[in-house]
């Protein structure tokens, strides 16, 4: 399989992140505004139904039942949240493919990229399970079967070095698997966890250094601006309440704390997460493009 070509990856990620910025924007803002409402809506409402005088967390008398509203809603807004993440996701991947051409000031779609998108993240998610499973399995057995015949200090080494291989194998299998599939859903129109496995053969130190460069360090930077924005925010307001404290009392606090640092906290999270996203989908397909210029399609 063709090798992807690390140094010229990295920096047309940067050069679609910077020369498409507007672009960007429109793509991503649409999806977050009609989800972000959705899941606000719900979330709304579920405040509207909470007693928090109700509440109480004193040992013998613990009582959590008015936030019960809050643990029903909390699927739907996280629904919500993945809607948006896989609309911009695609629509990002479109343009850094060269798919949507010229200025793009708003972007919106339920089509069959999105469902494949989705589909192909539980699919790798049973997938995981299910090795993640056997790994357990392997592991018990061996705690059963093998330690009880060696001495201590085999047993400890082989365990060390088995649950090692486990983890390292596993995250070579998510970073293969998953690498490529937004790029091979928009552009092959499947689902593509066995194509972006074929693209990553002999790639994963490369589809890691592409990935360690373009999330890192705008995500560094941009976390430790957001750390200094809400610590000047912040100021001497208390942030932690007794143990013992008055469950209203403690809410009052938590709310007053969003009220001052939330607005600040969004619109760093918008920054960051339009910031990596576009980076990622920029890797995802120059990456696609590098390999695939010499290798056959599946």
């Amino acid at each position: 399989m063709a090798r992807i070509p690390v140094e010229k990856t990295i920096s047309d990620a940067y050069g679609f992140l910077f020369k498409n910025i507007l672009s960007i924007i429109g793509i991503v803002w649409l999806p977050y505004v009609v989800f972000g409402g959705i899941a606000g809506a719900l979330l709304w409402y579920a405040l509207g139904n909470v007693s928090f005088a109700a509440l109480n967390f004193q040992p013998g008398h613990f009582n959590i039942a008015p936030l019960v509203v809050l643990f029903r809603l909390a699927p739907a807004i996280v629904f919500c949240f993945i809607l948006a993440v896989l609309i911009a996701t695609v629509g990002l991947t479109r343009k850094a493919l060269g798919l949507m051409e010229g200025p793009t000031f708003f972007f919106f779609t339920l089509g069959a990229p999105v469902w494949r998108l989705l589909g192909a993240i539980i699919l790798l998610e049973l997938i995981a399970a299910g090795v993640a499973g056997i790994f357990a399995l392997v592991a018990i057995a061996w705690v059963k079967l093998g330690v009880p015949h060696v001495s201590q200090p085999v047993g400890a080494l082989v365990s060390v070095i088995g649950v090692t291989a486990m983890v390292c194998w596993f995250i070579y299998m998510l970073v293969r698997l998953f690498f490529f599939v937004p790029a091979v859903v928009v552009a092959e129109e499947k689902i593509g966890l066995g194509r972006s496995w074929q693209l990553g053969g002999g790639n994963f130190w490369r589809m890691v250094l592409v990935l360690l460069m373009v999330i890192l360090p705008p995500a560094i930077v941009l976390g430790l601006v957001q750390n200094v924005v809400t610590t000047i925010l912040v100021g001497p307001m208390p942030l932690f309440v007794g143990p013992h404290s008055d469950p209203k009392v403690f809410f009052e606090t938590l709310r007053a704390f969003f009220i001052r640092i939330g607005p600040a906290v969004v619109v760093m999270q918008v920054i960051i997460a339009i910031v990596t996203r576009a980076l990622y989908a920029g890797a995802v397909a120059n990456a696609y493009r590098g390999v695939t210029a010499a290798a056959p399609a599946e």
